[in-house]
């Protein structure tokens, strides 16, 4: 993974690279967050019902096409932090500066922008890389006949969507630039799918391993590290419902009726991802309950355990005492069988103190 790259553009020009944005006049781009491509690019698909043309690397000319094409166009803009790439797509569609700086920022959270001629929609892709959480950004403008995408990386679910164009099937040839919209939400959504059932998979596993072994430091990680990713998918999914809801209750022009119903079911899987989300982190309370009283258990056994063994000698270790203090008249001491009565009376006792704690079923 790259370092964190960060390129400031202030009135136009490249000023110097910063640390971060502090004093910085609103609209300077900075890009902030990891590099997750070396190279930025952008692509294009022109469609409708009949055709689709898709272009690599479109020009100025094509994308100034995008704004008054008979045709849908769709661009995926694949790494941000190429700061001058996103100031070129900005100064085509007259995107505001604020805009373009939340492009860059990929710390935003979910959100939804209305500006005169288009929507600004801010969205977040969960992915689990070794068992960490990664929350990719994913920008969409949203205008009259053309959808702009900005993503940091290569995104799965939108490589689905242009499948999905590319086949023809379903409504998506036939709607217009709004219902491309709902489909990309929707696909971000759907994402958080996946990254549930591999959480309920991690969640499932320490649920044996507390059953069947004996568990160690490291389920206890698991557990918390697995607690602290539920957390965070909740709190974006609760952002991304409200955006749902958001866009399904706008009043722009843009959105047409006839999409509307789609947006609401986005809202619905939403909600349906907070509930998962909230059983998985009702799953690992009960998981961590269990390693704790697992632990106390062992802990148990293992004090029961001493208990016995001390018990037992506290017998022996009082006869050792007794025969060992250093009076001058002891006459049994002077007996010949007085040291092997002694161990066998150790020893008998021994036996019977194992006896009784296994008749009370202590051990």
């Amino acid at each position: 993974m790259s370092e964190t790259t960060r390129i400031v553009v202030e009135n136009g020009d490249i000023v110097e690279s910063m640390s971060d944005k502090a004093g910085l006049m609103p609209g300077s781009l900075v890009a902030v967050g990891e590099q997750r491509v070396e190279q930025s690019k952008i692509t294009g698909i022109h469609y409708d019902a009949e055709k689709l043309d898709h272009q690599e690397s479109p020009t100025d000319e094509d994308l100034h096409y995008g704004r008054t094409s008979p045709l849908v166009a769709w661009f995926r803009v694949i790494g941000v932090h190429d700061v001058e790439l996103i100031k070129r797509v900005g100064r085509i569609y007259d995107l505001h500066p604020l805009v373009m700086e939340d492009i860059v920022n990929t710390q935003q959270r979910p959100k939804l922008e209305n500006f005169d001629d288009y929507l600004f929609i801010v969205l977040k892709i969960p992915k689990l890389d070794d068992g960490e959480l990664r929350l990719d950004q994913i920008s969409i403008v949203f205008g009259h006949g053309y959808v702009l995408v900005f993503a940091e990386d290569e995104e799965k679910p939108l490589d689905m969507v242009a499948e999905r164009l590319r086949r023809g099937r379903g409504r998506i040839r036939k709607a217009g630039a709004d219902y491309l919209t709902y489909a990309v939400v929707d696909a971000v959504v759907d994402s958080f799918f996946t990254v549930l059932v591999e959480m309920e998979a991690e969640v499932e596993a320490i649920e044996e391993t507390l059953l069947t072994d004996n568990p160690d430091k490291d389920v206890s990680e698991k557990i918390l590290a697995l607690r602290r990713n539920a957390q965070a998918v909740r709190k974006v999914a609760w952002s991304t419902r409200e955006v749902a809801d958001e866009l399904y209750e706008n009043d722009s022009e843009m959105m047409q009726a006839e999409t509307l119903p789609y947006v609401r079911d986005v809202y619905d899987h939403s909600i349906q991802v907070i509930e998962a989300t909230d059983s998985i982190r009702d799953a690992l309370a009960n998981l961590r309950d269990m390693y704790q009283n697992t632990l106390a258990n062992r802990m148990n056994e293992v004090m029961k355990v001493l208990t016995i063994i001390a018990t037992i000698f506290i017998p022996l270790t009082f006869l050792a005492g007794l025969y060992g203090m250093n009076f001058k008249h002891m006459p049994e001491l002077g007996f010949w069988w007085a040291y092997p009565a002694l161990i066998g009376i150790m020893i008998g006792v021994a036996v019977v103190m194992l006896g009784f704690f296994r008749r009370r079923k202590w051990i």
